[in-house]
């Protein structure tokens, strides 16, 4: 009783992180309860994230990036097609670790989830976007391509075509990126406006390690 008073304290009202604590305590014996107990103790500034993230950080790696790619890009995207690119084990540990919900047919991740998710993603390199594994806002997308700042840490990059600044690609630009999984533009939201980025026929890259190709409006005849 004592150990679930402490759950319930370390949550702090929020149903969420008691529903993920729960979730990754369960069927857990009292050594791994008061384990992860003592370790939220011990952080000095505890928040709400924190609790969150030991379900996180009790995934294998598959599973965390399968995660962080949702939390990143594929939020409510429709079910089966984030199972073209992943297993549907992991996508049915993450639901059983409350990460994520499928609902109405759509893989769904709760705000604050999302939010922990971006965060582990900043932390990887606090000064050098070129060393995020995953880049999902329009600003800093331009400013990795247009400084040609790619390394082979970057797995995913998403952008809005008519968001982005306008930029003519190195050739270059994608020449460092050898494990780049994710590509994913989304759809113009003004007509006659459909790319801002140009260049894409001539790089020299052969995106072998390219997963999933998501790109509205494509603006040549050829394919990457």
């Amino acid at each position: 009783m004592e150990l679930s008073n402490r759950v319930i304290r370390y949550a702090k009202g929020v149903s969420l992180a008691l529903k993920v604590l729960g979730s990754f305590l369960l069927d857990k014996g009292k050594y791994e309860w008061e384990s992860t107990l003592e370790k939220l103790k011990n952080c000095l500034y505890q928040d709400i994230q924190t609790v969150l993230k030991i379900s996180y950080d009790g995934l294998d790696i598959e599973e965390k990036n399968l995660f962080l790619d949702i939390a990143c890009f594929f939020n409510r995207w429709d079910k089966h097609l984030v199972r073209r690119f992943s297993s549907s084990i992991g996508l049915r540990v993450l639901i059983d670790k409350a990460l994520i919900t499928i609902s109405y047919g759509k893989v769904e991740v709760h705000d604050l989830l999302q939010e922990m998710g971006m965060e582990i993603v900043r932390q990887e390199s606090l000064n050098k976007l070129g060393e995020h594994s995953r880049l999902w806002l329009d600003n800093d997308v331009y400013d990795v391509l247009n400084k040609n700042k790619g390394t082979d840490k970057i797995q995913g990059r998403r952008f809005n075509m008519s968001e982005i600044r306008e930029i003519h690609l190195n050739p270059h630009a994608f020449s460092e990126v050898d494990y780049l999984r994710l590509l994913i533009v989304d759809r113009s939201k003004y007509k006659g406006k459909y790319n801002n980025v140009h260049g894409f026929e001539e790089l020299e890259s052969d995106f072998t390690e390219l997963r999933c190709l998501c790109w509205d409006f494509y603006p040549s005849n050829h394919c990457l």
